[in-house]
């Protein structure tokens, strides 16, 4: 989708609809996006991913360790080694924040649960949020600002979704 209100909210519908284990949503924009503790995640249309993934709730113990390792992994393979977990949900490149992640299960979703990842990837932070980069932001800090990187949100999907 290009627009939605909440990409957790879209899965959340699905999963209580019948949805299985695996369904992926995405959008471009979010005009409620959220994070932990009810906390607003800034979604708009800047070529960041927004996503929300059902996954089988019996892994939501493990999805903690899971999922930041994946989005670190997936960063690495665009060529961010410097980011790093930040417990319990967060990814960080040189101490700024990149990503964040959020999972909701609820009981009435048929053993569904629901992960939500946010990345920071071509939005330009111009020190408007001092405590967040993206992944343009870092690979420029790196030197390569001028290497080929097209596809790059949608690589950094398909690594996220490779776990």
């Amino acid at each position: 989708r290009r627009e939605t209100a909440s990409t957790m909210n879209d899965a959340a519908s699905a999963a209580a609809d019948g949805a299985p284990h695996g369904s992926l949503f995405l959008a471009e924009q979010q005009t409620r996006g959220r994070g932990r503790g009810g906390r607003t995640w800034k979604s708009d249309l800047s070529g960041n991913v927004y996503m929300s993934l059902l996954v089988d709730a019996s892994t939501v113990p493990h999805l903690a360790v899971m999922a930041p390792v994946a989005v670190c992994r997936a960063l690495h393979d665009v060529g961010l080694a410097p980011a790093l977990v930040k417990w319990p949900n967060d990814v960080y490149c040189h101490g700024r924040k990149v990503s964040g992640m959020l999972v909701e299960s609820d009981d009435s979703a048929a053993g569904v649960a629901v992960l939500g990842v946010g990345i920071n990837v071509w939005e330009r932070f111009d020190g408007s949020l001092a405590a967040a980069t993206s992944v343009a932001d870092e690979l420029e800090r790196l030197g390569r600002a001028g290497e080929e990187l097209q596809h790059l949100r949608e690589r950094i999907i398909a690594g996220v979704m490779a776990w």
